[in-house]
């Protein structure tokens, strides 16, 4: 599994770290049409995945946004994401 902490994340530095034998263009466009997928990922289940998985119902923790600003050709790309911050990590959920 693959984690950016503090920084920008860039596609192309995460196309490169892809565990794959595939053209490094190859998986560029992979992780664009994930990205672009809204139904890949079901966002109520990986939060409550999460939620249980840390045990946050029982302990005090923090809660973040991150927004961020991607352009994909002539389009801007806005994303917030709400985390979980935990020993220092924030997790999207």
């Amino acid at each position: 599994m693959l984690y950016f902490f503090k920084e920008t994340i860039n596609l192309s530095k995460l196309a490169k770290a892809f565990p794959s034998s595939a053209k490094l263009e190859s998986n560029y466009r992979r992780i664009q049409r994930f990205l672009s997928d809204r139904h890949a990922v079901d966002f109520d289940h990986v939060a409550w995945f999460v939620i249980q998985l840390f045990g946050f119902l029982e302990t005090d923790y923090y809660l973040t946004f991150d927004r961020t600003n991607w352009k994909w050709g002539k389009k801007n790309i806005n994303i917030l994401v709400l985390a979980v911050v935990y020993k220092g990590i924030a997790t999207p959920v």
